[in-house]
């Protein structure tokens, strides 16, 4: 009987693919990672740098809107997160620096209202399409919590 349930199936899928409409069928990513890069070190006494490169180019007018805010969690009780550099940078070359107070700290998503997570919030300045949106941070901390 599993021939006659093809059919069905088929029409069923055609139904599907054709509710999403011709959005879905053209859908393109609204950035391209240009570079991710995190590397750690361990230092001789026992805490830990955290080195974070990130370069994100704007490709769509809805990741404009998406993408202009980028976030960073950490730890607040385990570590530091110090933003080094933060620009966006034009399709024609142009580096616009993010503003010092476009650098917000925030609680993390989780409702506990003593949480330690935060978020390093940035929001970079004239975005479009064609942009890169590059951030480079240090975190670090102990390795091992100490209670």
């Amino acid at each position: 009987s599993m021939k006659q349930a093809a059919p069905g199936a088929a029409l069923i899928c055609l139904l599907w693919l054709g509710g999403l409409g011709p959005a879905a069928a053209q859908y393109v990513p609204t950035l391209t990672v240009v570079r991710s890069v995190d590397s750690f070190h361990v230092l001789q006494n026992g805490e830990f740098t955290h080195l974070l490169e990130r370069d994100l180019r704007i490709d769509t007018q809805q990741g404009v809107g998406q993408e202009g805010e980028q976030q960073l969690s950490f730890n607040s009780k385990l570590e530091t997160l110090e933003i080094l550099e933060a620009y966006t940078l034009q399709a024609d070359g142009t580096r616009v620096d993010v503003p010092e107070d476009k650098i917000v700290t925030k609680d993390g998503d989780d409702a506990a209202v003593y949480s330690d997570d935060k978020l390093r919030v940035i929001i970079y300045p004239k975005v479009e399409v064609g942009s890169r949106l590059v951030v480079k941070a240090k975190g670090g901390g102990p390795l091992t919590p100490s209670h």
